[in-house]
């Protein structure tokens, strides 16, 4: 969408636009990433989101393309806030945007369901290495407001659990001696319970998370630690 910026008001602090009969809450994403900001041009270009009824609008520089294409993600370490990692689109050098994290740092009740239950915050440990995928699994978690620590190797992760209250552990089976030492440690001693990323290789008495989109995710958490069918 384009809106004019005088079109633009604000209401209790937020930013805004009439936009169908209601009210579109708008997220500058240049400022929000802290790189200038977008909200001064005359004609603003907007991407919309529709969930439940509700709409937000982010503000972007501008609205190049839509395109359909095969998108590898690597993460080099210096990514800053809002970004999960870069790429190659199309024959181009991409970022990669992390609007959970970015939508939740200015709405943070906007990505959850009007009507759910308050949910408790869980402290979940995840032994996994530094990747795209794992910066998208801390970035679900996050944004819906668990706690998410993060270690490389499953001894750490083991002696953590026993050693600090966790509430689950998440563990990626492509590390290192992942089953052997699961087999060593399957009882955990502070009866800590037990998630691993699916691999395509079963883990004995580790329930695998097969989903890992955002509902997918906190579906399996919240059976794990509550017993709530997944």
């Amino acid at each position: 969408e384009e809106f004019e910026r005088s079109r633009v008001e604000t209401i209790s602090g937020q930013e805004v636009v009439q936009y169908r009969g209601n009210l579109l809450p708008l997220i500058d994403l240049a400022r929000q990433l802290g790189c200038g900001g977008g909200m001064q041009r005359e004609v603003l270009h907007v991407l919309v989101f529709e969930r439940e009824g509700r709409a937000l609008g982010l503000v972007v520089e501008q609205i190049l393309d839509v395109v359909e294409d095969e998108l590898v993600i690597g993460r080099t370490g210096a990514e800053g806030f809002g970004v999960l990692g870069s790429g190659i689109l199309c024959g181009k050098a991409v970022s990669v945007v992390d609007l959970e994290a970015v939508i939740s740092s200015v709405q943070p009740g906007w990505l959850s369901s009007p009507n759910g239950n308050l949910k408790r915050s869980r402290r979940v440990l995840l032994a996994a290495a530094p990747s795209f995928t794992s910066a998208l699994i801390r970035s679900h978690l996050e944004t819906d407001g668990h706690r998410v620590y993060q270690v490389e190797q499953l001894e750490v992760a083991f002696s953590r659990v026993q050693d600090e209250a966790f509430d689950c552990l998440l563990l990626d089976p492509a590390l290192s001696g992942s089953r052997r030492y699961l087999e060593r440690h399957l009882e955990l001693p502070s009866g800590v319970p037990v998630l691993a990323l699916d691999h395509g290789e079963r883990l004995p008495g580790v329930e695998v998370v097969g989903d890992t989109s955002r509902d997918g995710l906190l579906r399996h958490l919240e059976h794990i630690c509550e017993g709530v069918p997944a």
